[in-house]
């Protein structure tokens, strides 16, 4: 994680798309999750931005790609 200014960057290894099938909750449900956490814990942060191995997570995108290679 890297904090600019009031906004958390978190970014994360592409394994993180072959646990959905492990996640009791969605993807969407985790970042929530992940993101509810990270604005509990310090509260200056105004936004964060998830991404996997770079690329900003667009869920659509990335459920197509998970069992691309790289």
């Amino acid at each position: 994680m890297a904090i600019v200014e009031k906004i958390a960057y978190v970014d994360f290894s592409r394994q993180i798309l072959n646990t959905e099938k492990e996640l009791p909750i969605s993807y969407d449900e985790a970042f929530d999750n992940i993101r509810h956490n990270i604005e509990f814990n310090f509260s200056r942060i105004e936004k964060v931005v998830f991404t996997i191995e770079g690329r900003q997570v667009n869920k659509s995108l990335y459920v197509i790609q998970a069992d691309a290679d790289y």
